[in-house]
């Protein structure tokens, strides 16, 4: 089965490559840089388009890829449960609900 997604990711892999090349070829590179703002426009610095149009989305990407990293980081480690592990076993965090013995009695708080 394995042996048959590598395959196959091969396949799409190599697909997009000449598909690419011959987008490439045909003009469709004027098109992208005109849409993702990367032309050069008269009177403007360098790619200024580009990082103050589509280019300004990559430090949203990153803001948002940290957020879930550090929620993936804190959450609980039970499959499926979605809580926030407050209490560490062994550096791994655990949520109140599976693993009740980690914040003692009751009484103790």
């Amino acid at each position: 089965m394995i042996g048959h997604l590598k395959r196959a990711a091969w396949l799409a892999g190599l697909l997009g490559v000449v598909l690419l090349v011959v987008f490439w070829r045909f003009g469709v590179q004027h098109w992208l840089t005109v849409h993702t703002g990367s032309s050069n426009t008269a009177g403007t610095p360098p790619n200024y388009n580009f990082f103050s149009g589509s280019g300004s989305d990559i430090s949203e990407l990153a803001i948002v890829g940290a957020v879930l990293g550090a929620y993936r980081k804190s959450n609980c480690h039970q499959p499926g449960c979605w809580r926030i592990g407050r209490h560490h076993v062994d550096g791994t965090p655990w949520c109140d609900r599976h693993h009740g013995g980690a914040r003692g009695a009751k009484g103790d708080r």
